[in-house]
C-alpha cells in the first residue's frame, strides 16, 4: 500500500515533500505555504478562464454532478477514518500530547458530538438532495455491484484510510503525514463548490472544508503542529537520526494520501518475499558506492541513483531479479560480467527482490520511536505505573507554558524557565477562534455570496 505511491513520487521528488530530506519546522511551513499558494493560483486562473466565457470544467450538467457525488461517497463516508484509532487509553504517554491534537481534528470531522455538523451526515444529506441516496457505508449492501460505485481510485483512497488507521502505534508517523496532506485545501474542493452552486446544488459540505482546512488556524495548521511536536518528541528520545527516520515515515504517509487514488496497483501474483533488513540496505549502498566512487563521493547522490535504478524497467524489475536486465548483464554471458564479485551480484539480486516492498527500502527498517513500538499495554510509559524518577516524570507531564509569543517546555529541574538552556522553544499554537477562519472566506468570496453568508459559516462551525 505504501510502496507504490512512494515509487511514483520518487520520480519527481524535487517538486514534492520527498524533496525535504532534512526536517526543519521552517522548511515544512514553507512547503505548506507553497502548496496553498499553488492552489490559490490555480483557483485564480480558473476564475479568469470562466470569466472569459469558458464552460464548467468538472460538471457539464446536474446529472454529471450527481454521478460524481455518488462515486465519491465511498471516500466521503470514511472522512477522518485515518485518525479513528489514535489517542486511546493504550496510547503511550510520551506521545499523548501529539495524538490529542490529532484527535481534535477527528472530533471536528465527527461534528464534536453534534450530528448536524458531522461530515459524513452532511454528505448523506447532500446525496439525498440530488436524489442519489445510498445505504449506510458500513452495510454490506453498500458494496454490492448494482450500486454502481466502480471508481477504483476512490476505493483505493478509502481503503488506504481504513488500513492505516488500524495500526495507530506501529504507523503513527505515517498517520500524521497522511493527516498533513489530507487536511490541506485543494483546488478540486474550490472548483466543486463553485460548480455545484451554479447548478443549484447546495455546496455547503465543500464550503465548510474550505473554511476549516486552512493553514492559519484550521486543520492544516493543526496537522502541521502535530508533525512538529511529534518530531520534537522523537528527537528528545531517539536523537537526530531517529527524528530524520521518523520524518521519512511522515513523508511516506503524506505521499500515500496524495497519490493513493491515482497510482496503479501491481499484481500480487508471484511476488517474492525477501525480507528488507538494515544490513541488506547498507551492503547494497556500500557496493554501489564503491562502483561509483570515481564519479561521486556523495551518499545522497548514490541514494538518488539507487532510487532511479529501482524504478528503471527493464534493468530492474522490482521483486523479480531473475528477469531484470541488470542481473543478466552482471552474470556470465553479460556485458558487465566480472565487474561485480559473485557475492556482490547475490546482494544486488536480494536488493532487487526486496524492492517489492519499496516502502521498507525507503524508510530503512521498522524501528519506531520506542514509546510507540512497545506492546499496547496501559501500564507502559504512564507515570502512575512507571519506574521513572520523579524528575523524569515531571519532564513529561509539566504542561507547556506560554511566554508572550512562544511556547516553552520547562525541564524537570528548571525553576527559572526563561533562563534554562535546556528549554525547547516552539512556535505559537494557532488560535482556534472561529472568526480567525474568516480569512478563507475573504480569499474566496465568490463561493460564499448568496447561498451562505460569512456570518452563517461562523455560526455553524
Amino acid at each position: 500500500m505504501l510502496s507504490d505511491p512512494l515509487l511514483d513520487a520518487i520520480k519527481e521528488s524535487n517538486s514534492n515533500i520527498l524533496g525535504i530530506e532534512e526536517f526543519m519546522p521552517a522548511k515544512l511551513a514553507e512547503f505548506v505555504r507553497t502548496a496553498e499558494a499553488k492552489t490559490k493560483t490555480e483557483w485564480e486562473d480558473y476564475l479568469a478562464t470562466r470569466k472569459s466565457g469558458s464552460p464548467r470544467e468538472l460538471f457539464h450538467d446536474a446529472e454529471c454532478a450527481r454521478h460524481w457525488l455518488r462515486q465519491n461517497a465511498t471516500l466521503k463516508y470514511v472522512d477522518g477514518a485515518w485518525l479513528s484509532h489514535i489517542h486511546k487509553v493504550i496510547t503511550p504517554f510520551a506521545v499523548r500530547r501529539v495524538t490529542k491534537d490529532a484527535w481534535q481534528v477527528l472530533s471536528e470531522e465527527l461534528g464534536d458530538g453534534d450530528l448536524r455538523k458531522n461530515h459524513v451526515f452532511l454528505y448523506q444529506q447532500l446525496l439525498g438532495q440530488v436524489s442519489s441516496q445510498l445505504p449506510a457505508g458500513d452495510s454490506e449492501d453498500f458494496i454490492r455491484p448494482h450500486r454502481g460505485l466502480d471508481d477504483v481510485g476512490v476505493w483505493r483512497a478509502a481503503v488506504a484510510q481504513l488500513l492505516i488507521s488500524r495500526f495507530p502505534h506501529e504507523f503513527l508517523p505515517e498517520i500524521l503525514g497522511f493527516n498533513l496532506h489530507f487536511e490541506g485545501l485543494t483546488f478540486t474542493t474550490l472548483q466543486v463548490a463553485r460548480e455545484l452552486k451554479e447548478l443549484g446544488i447546495d455546496p455547503y459540505y465543500f464550503l465548510i472544508h474550505i473554511t476549516i482546512d486552512n493553514s492559519d488556524s484550521g486543520h492544516t495548521a493543526m496537522a502541521m503542529e502535530t508533525v512538529i511536536r511529534y518530531l520534537d518528541t522523537v528527537q528528545t528520545q531517539e536523537g537526530n537520526n531517529g527524528a530524520q527516520k521518523a520524518w521519512k515515515r511522515i513523508r511516506a504517509g503524506y505521499v500515500l494520501s496524495e497519490r493513493s487514488a491515482t497510482v496503479s496497483v501491481r499484481s500480487l501474483e508471484n511476488k517474492k518475499t525477501v525480507p528488507v533488513t538494515e544490513g541488506l540496505l547498507k551492503m547494497s549502498l556500500r557496493y554501489f558506492k564503491q562502483k561509483l566512487v570515481q564519479r561521486t563521493k556523495s551518499i545522497a547522490l548514490v541514494l538518488d541513483f539507487l532510487y532511479a535504478l529501482a524504478n528503471c524497467t527493464p534493468w530492474v524489475k522490482r521483486g523479480d531479479s531473475e528477469n531484470s536486465s541488470l542481473i543478466h548483464e552482471l552474470c556470465w554471458g553479460g556485458r558487465m560480467f566480472g565487474s561485480f564479485t559473485h557475492h556482490e551480484v547475490e546482494t544486488v539480486k536480494n536488493w532487487i527482490d526486496s524492492l517489492d516492498d519499496f516502502y521498507m527500502f525507503y524508510v530503512g527498517s521498522q524501528g519506531d520511536l520506542h514509546a510507540t513500538s512497545k506492546s499496547s499495554d496501559i501500564r507502559y510509559a504512564y507515570p502512575v505505573f512507571s519506574s521513572l524518577s520523579v524528575d523524569d516524570i515531571l519532564g513529561q507531564t509539566v504542561p507547556l507554558l506560554r511566554d508572550e509569543d512562544r511556547l516553552i517546555l520547562p525541564s524537570a529541574n528548571s525553576t527559572a524557565v526563561a533562563e534554562d538552556s535546556s528549554v525547547m522553544a516552539h512556535p505559537p499554537l494557532p488560535s482556534r477562534g472561529l472568526c480567525d477562519r474568516s480569512f478563507q472566506i475573504n480569499q474566496y468570496p465568490s463561493l460564499y455570496s448568496d447561498t451562505h453568508s460569512s456570518e452563517s459559516i461562523w455560526v455553524r462551525n
